[in-house]
């Protein structure tokens, strides 16, 4: 410890730290529940190719509420049609 330090030890000092990794945690913890590393791999892989086609351009006043609305029915229409043909398997 350095002694010219000021270190102060109080209940929420660390809170900021503690709270940045609760989505890592979250996201373990999901993940308990599958029994091999193959299956949380296809998972993961389909959430993410889902997320990409769903995600929007991260900003305020970014795309107007039409061009979202377009934006988010064409995406609509890809999970669609990807859920029909993995039905139909």
């Amino acid at each position: 410890m350095c002694r010219k330090a000021n270190h102060r030890t109080h209940k929420r000092l660390n809170n900021r730290i503690k709270n940045a990794h609760q989505p890592t945690r979250h996201k373990e913890k999901c993940l308990i529940k599958f029994k091999s590393a193959p299956g949380v791999q296809r998972l993961l892989s389909l959430m993410g190719k889902a997320r990409n086609i769903f995600s929007v351009e991260v900003g305020r006043y970014k795309n107007k509420a039409p061009d979202q609305r377009l934006a988010f029915s064409a995406a609509k229409a890809i999970w669609l049609e990807a859920a029909l043909e993995l039905l139909s398997v």
